[in-house]
């Protein structure tokens, strides 16, 4: 039997990836390959401020909202309305610097609700996974309810054929749970009660400091490639490619769950017993994992012109052979992520942060030149080779660090 507590994760997780997942493939159908590669900057900036703020307030909070009391949910709102603001201005000025390059000259009505939107998501995300901070469980899929049904059905309605019509969808859809973290902030602000959490602010930061740093290294990772694609071929190459990539991201969610849950269950193990052998669970759930990406892979390679076709549409189908080395890209990840977990189940978390580093290196130089020469497949072979380099790296650091476990 399902807990309530699980049933009710498994409903929040699948509106949230489920929403996002329709509606990057709603967008792809109704935008140009240009506005659509527009669209894509702004999910990939998007998800960038939402790194951070796994960093900085996400993983934070379930350690210290214990000893912190209720009233420090009240000073998180206030702090993530503060974070959301920063972020989304420094975002939009960042688009703003670097259009030209990115072949996007985005005017000031784009501008205004690149911000608002950036803004009001990263509320969003707050009021839903508040819920999971205070362990009340059925809260995050109520919120989330109220965003994203919403979003898809105006999508369906309005069918916009513009990057700027998205966001005002994607704007009003989030009005509901975001209002009620701006009334909650400001509530808090104006009290005096705000006066005595400065001192727990600080330590929430101090803490916060070293859960952020790699957020910029796993970005680079997924990104680095789309940005430097869009300066050498435009927006509708990075369109193209974003949207084999978010066909094979279908299985994010099992990914996460990995990341999450099973890999909390090996950690549990190892330290009740720091003498269990981890390793032959991982490796037995690592040929089961190889053996569903290759069936999965043969059933692309019948049916990828298909699959395009009716997920994407004919704007895509010229390329519908991507999906076979999207999905190719995604079984390396698949093993590269493993690899990580297993680091960090042995505590070898300088060995993990390194690899990291060097694949961002790969990514920017090998990028450059591979994407320069060949354009979109120079961009799919990076995405290829990159998990490649970072599991090396990960086996080949480990052994390096083997005496530094941290």
């Amino acid at each position: 039997m399902i807990s309530a507590k699980n049933f009710y994760g498994i409903l929040d997780q699948t509106l949230v990836s489920g929403g996002s997942f329709i509606s990057f493939v709603m967008c792809a159908r109704f935008l140009s390959l240009d506005e659509q590669g527009r669209y894509v900057y702004v999910m990939s900036a998007y998800l960038f401020v939402l790194l951070i703020n796994l960093g900085a307030i996400y993983q934070v909070a379930p350690i210290v909202y214990r000893s912190f009391g209720f009233g420090y949910l009240k000073w998180l709102a206030a702090y993530q309305s503060f974070i959301a603001l920063l972020q989304a201005v420094i975002v939009a000025i960042i688009f703003i610097y670097f259009g030209k390059a990115l072949q996007w000259i985005i005017d000031i009505w784009e501008i205004a609700a690149l911000v608002l939107y950036l803004f009001l998501q990263q509320l969003v995300d707050f009021d839903r996974r508040i819920g999971y901070i205070s362990e009340k469980s059925s809260y995050p899929t109520v919120s989330s309810g109220l965003v994203y049904p919403i979003r898809l059905f105006l999508l369906y309605v309005v069918q916009p054929d513009s990057v700027y019509l998205v966001l005002i969808i994607y704007i009003f859809s989030c009005s509901f749970p975001a209002i009620k973290v701006i009334l909650s902030s400001g509530k808090f602000i104006i009290s005096r009660k705000s006066y005595s959490y400065r001192g727990k602010s600080l330590q929430h930061l101090r803490v916060s400091i070293t859960t952020t740093i790699n957020a910029p290294v796993g970005w680079l990772l997924s990104y680095a490639p789309l940005y430097i694609l869009g300066q050498v071929s435009g927006p509708s190459s990075v369109a193209i490619v974003a949207a084999f990539r978010n066909l094979t991201n279908f299985t994010n969610v099992i990914m996460e769950q990995i990341e999450t849950r099973i890999a909390n269950e090996w950690m549990q193990k190892k330290r009740k017993n720091s003498d269990v052998d981890i390793n032959k669970e991982i490796l037995r759930f690592a040929f089961i994992g190889f053996l569903f990406i290759a069936f999965v892979l043969m059933a692309l390679m019948a049916w990828h012109r298909d699959i395009t076709e009716i997920i994407l549409g004919v704007k895509y189908i010229d390329c519908s052979w991507y999906l076979i080395m999207t999905w190719v890209a995604y079984g390396f990840y698949f093993i590269s992520r493993i690899s990580g977990i297993n680091l960090r189940i042995n505590g070898f978390h300088t060995a993990e942060l390194f690899s990291g580093v060097l694949g961002v290196f790969f990514c920017v130089t090998a990028g450059y030149l591979g994407i320069a020469l060949y354009s979109e497949l120079g961009a799919l072979s990076v995405y290829i080779l990159l998990p490649l380099i970072v599991t090396v790296a990960q086996i080949s650091f480990q052994r390096i660090f083997k005496h530094m476990k941290y």
